[in-house]
């Protein structure tokens, strides 16, 4: 049960803020931070309730409207050093895959999107492009064919821009279903 708990997107950081609360309080208890602790927050409530030349209202206002500015600078500061949520881990971890004969590789754009899809030999790795495989203009039909290895890979009877979809539909269903960690 733990072990899927932990997986699980949502309640993975809530066990874990669990646990570093718990070894933060016992520590302080441990290290006798507690009365040290206690003194600065009487001495932070004495402070709040003295005279000054502000208004305690103005005070608490101006207290009020930092917390959600410092949690903001917080939150980028947290996302500029990339510390990974486990939410998103496929974007630092999903960038291949072998899908409609062919080995692909793509990266991700900072709005999620797919983009830079790119084929590969599934054999020896060599980057491989479409060609005409119709003897007819008319007739869409692609093939790839590695000139590293000289093996004929596929032919598809769809334009490559139809062919990219298809690959970027499996990607995004792999992602949704959470399959692609099963990958190769």
């Amino acid at each position: 049960m733990w072990k899927a708990l932990w997986k699980d997107p949502v309640w993975a950081p809530v066990i874990s803020a669990g646990i570093v609360t718990a070894a933060g309080a016992g520590g302080t208890y441990l290290l006798g931070l507690w009365p040290a602790i206690s003194d600065q927050a009487g001495s932070l409530w004495r402070t709040a309730g003295e005279q000054s030349k502000w208004s305690n209202w103005q005070v608490w206002m101006a207290v009020a409207l930092a917390i959600p500015s410092v949690l903001l600078a917080l939150a980028l500061l947290w996302r500029a050093i990339g510390v990974s949520t486990g939410v998103d881990d496929w974007r630092n971890l999903y960038l291949e895959d072998k899908l409609v004969g062919l080995h692909w590789r793509w990266k991700y754009y900072p709005d999620g999107s797919l983009g830079d899809i790119h084929s590969f030999c599934p054999h020896c790795d060599f980057q491989v492009f479409p060609h005409q495989a119709s003897a007819y203009a008319a007739i869409d039909r692609i093939g790839f064919h590695c000139d590293s290895c000289g093996r004929d890979l596929a032919t598809f009877g769809e334009p490559l821009e139809h062919l990219e979809s298809r690959v970027r539909r499996h990607i995004q269903q792999k992602i949704r279903a959470g399959s692609w960690r099963q990958q190769e």
